[in-house]
């Protein structure tokens, strides 16, 4: 019973977080950052053809905001579009090249179309600019089992086990 109490609870204040954003641009149509913000709860919510929908206002106020190629990319491959996620990953890391986080979700997409080959190099990446990025530690672990590389993805495995999630 506490568990659902504290999912209503998260939702809740989601919700109740889309709602300030949604005041905030009633307010101020043009501010990339409440676009980005509000679609990033819509995400947390799954909402995800919402949530493109956001980032590219954001995007469209704000080309070079990486955070929002990103999860723009993020929320493509969550609605099934790799092909069109990968290139806001990229974009996204051009604009950015220290951003682990779309290093990873490069990986992750490469993975998907092009095999474990294309995207350990990318994990390899992230876990370069973000060494205690569990996630990325994770995904390397899986697509070097993928590769048949066992102790090495036990390492990595072991690696995302020593780093508080």
């Amino acid at each position: 019973m506490e568990s659902k109490s504290a999912d209503q609870s998260k939702l809740n204040s989601d919700e109740q977080a889309l709602r300030t954003y949604e005041e905030t641009l009633r307010v101020n149509p043009n501010d990339p950052e409440a676009w980005y913000n509000k679609g990033l709860t819509l995400s947390k919510l799954e909402r995800d053809e919402e949530a493109l929908q956001c980032f590219e206002e954001a995007l469209r106020l704000k080309p070079d905001h990486a955070e929002a190629w990103d999860n723009k990319g993020v929320a493509l491959d969550n609605l099934g579009r790799c092909e069109e996620a990968l290139p806001c990953f990229e974009r996204a890391i051009e604009v950015r090249p220290d951003y682990a986080e779309a290093w990873d979700d490069k990986g992750v997409v490469l993975d998907n179309l092009e095999g474990p080959e294309k995207a350990l190099p990318c994990f390899d990446k992230a876990l370069e600019l973000k060494p205690d990025f569990v996630r990325a530690w994770l995904h390397k672990g899986m697509v070097l089992l993928n590769l048949g590389r066992v102790e090495e993805a036990a390492m990595a495995y072991g690696e995302a086990n020593s780093y508080p999630s």
